[in-house]
């Protein structure tokens, strides 16, 4: 019986042992989930960008005067959440089409600050084409790569701008469901002047 307790610690210590080392290891390679819905650190205001959707059709800031309300989300082709919310954003576009709310994608991945990507715009306007996405893509200028992206924290991150192109209230950092899109746009919504 004696022989049998000491062959147990044999085995048990070198286990006990890799096991600690395993959890710290794996503590040292995970990163913590950006903090949620913090206070944007921006501009109070979008900035005077002047680029191309995804389709080379111009788009700027004064194309939002055409809303009273834009969600303005900003995504990646290799963001497996970002991928993943974009057909409940699609649906949400449609049923709200005519109401003066409108979505505004922003491709991070597509542009540098000198030059654009050929190969992941059209990456990206596959996955577009695949998703039914028909809301705005925008490839991002040097306005919006020096201001916004340079910002942020993660991806999918979304804001709101109004007409003017103003961020309301606060940045939403990750994916959400198409009925927490709903509520937080409704929020929103009512707080733009009509």
């Amino acid at each position: 019986m004696k022989l049998f307790k000491n062959w147990s610690l044999f085995f048990a210590i070198p286990v006990l042992i890799a096991t600690v080392i395993g959890l710290q290891r794996a503590a040292l390679f995970t990163t913590p989930d950006p903090p949620k819905d913090q206070p944007i650190h921006l501009s109070a205001n979008i900035g005077d960008f002047n680029t191309q959707d995804l389709w080379g059709k111009p788009y700027s800031r004064a194309d939002l005067g055409e809303f009273k309300l834009t969600m303005v989300n900003v995504w990646a082709t290799w963001c497996p959440p970002c991928v993943a919310e974009m057909p409940d954003l699609a649906v949400i576009a449609h049923e709200r089409a005519g109401t003066g709310f409108q979505i505004l994608g922003i491709v991070t991945d597509t542009a540098t600050l000198t030059q654009k990507d050929a190969n992941a715009i059209y990456k990206a306007v596959q996955l577009c084409e695949q998703l039914g996405i028909e809301y705005p893509c925008l490839v991002p200028d040097t306005v919006l790569q020096e201001g916004l992206i340079h910002q942020l924290v993660g991806v999918p991150t979304t804001w709101f701008v109004d007409a003017n192109g103003n961020i309301l209230g606060k940045e939403y950092i990750g994916s959400r469901s198409k009925a927490q899109w709903d509520t937080i746009i409704n929020t929103m919504l009512e707080q733009v002047e009509p």
